[in-house]
């Protein structure tokens, strides 16, 4: 089965054991991007090289033994947009949307998903 397929609970179970890599889990999620974005235009910016760095220091944090986070090698992507003048944050873990929130959150939610090692 195609990592993008699988829920974010079963990609970071996959990746702690390491039956998936980081970077397996991106290339994945790279591909499905690119078989859509024409159509969908979704993104407004996607670094795909800074991404692949990204899980490749995931994957050799997880491999240096250190503690994981409960996010571990997931991607996650943030959607700002301004409603009414007050920012609303989509978090995407790639194949749902995980929560929005409202004004105040607009950094501090971020920080927190990205220290729980997403």
């Amino acid at each position: 089965m195609k990592p993008y397929l699988l829920s974010a609970k079963q990609l970071v179970d996959k990746v702690k054991k390491s039956e998936l890599s980081s970077v397996e889990v991106a290339n994945s999620f790279i591909e499905r991007i690119e078989e859509f974005e024409k159509k969908v235009h979704a993104w407004a910016f996607f670094d795909k090289t800074s991404f692949l760095e990204k899980a490749k220091e995931a994957d050799d944090w997880r491999l240096s033994g250190k503690p994981l986070g409960p996010l571990h090698g997931l991607p996650v992507a943030i959607k700002e947009i301004f409603k009414g003048g007050y920012p609303f944050i989509y978090i995407v873990i790639f194949s749902m949307v995980l929560l929005y929130t409202f004004q105040g959150l607009s950094t501090w939610l971020p920080n927190y998903l990205f220290g729980q090692g997403g």
